[in-house]
């Protein structure tokens, strides 16, 4: 079975996490066995794997999101949606009423943006069978 180009790109990065890996064990074994200035190094290498090391993890995450527009947008329209409501319950329960009623007219015009995008699902559903 072949690999898809997700899988293959999701390989890659973890193959460039492992050579990273190697080369700061590598090179942090040199520095201990220098002095002085082998602290700073090896704090400022520890910086340097931890970041490559999130940076590659971020890598395998986002290749392995749905790459579905249509897909895209629904949960981009359901974040929204959240993030309003949460918003305007967020108002309420500090008694602020006015600012709530503008959020929920904002999740108004969010809630047509789902509604469509929901649309765009039925419709990407239909064309596959």
């Amino acid at each position: 079975m072949t690999k898809s180009q997700l899988d293959k790109a999701a390989d890659a990065a973890r193959e460039v996490l492992s050579k990273i890996e190697d080369v700061a064990l590598v090179v942090k074994g040199d520095l201990e066995n220098l002095s002085g200035i082998a602290d700073a190094a090896e704090a400022n290498l520890d910086d340097l794997y931890e970041s490559t090391e999130i940076l590659c993890r971020e890598i395998v995450d986002t290749l392995q999101l749905p790459s579905d527009p249509v897909a895209l947008a629904t949960v981009q329209a359901i974040d929204n949606v959240l993030a309003l409501l949460l918003e305007a319950k967020n108002y309420l329960e500090h008694g602020q009423s006015l600012a709530a009623l503008g959020t929920l007219q904002m999740f108004d015009n969010n809630a047509d943006d789902l509604k469509a995008a929901i649309r765009l699902n039925v419709m990407a559903q239909r064309r596959q069978k």
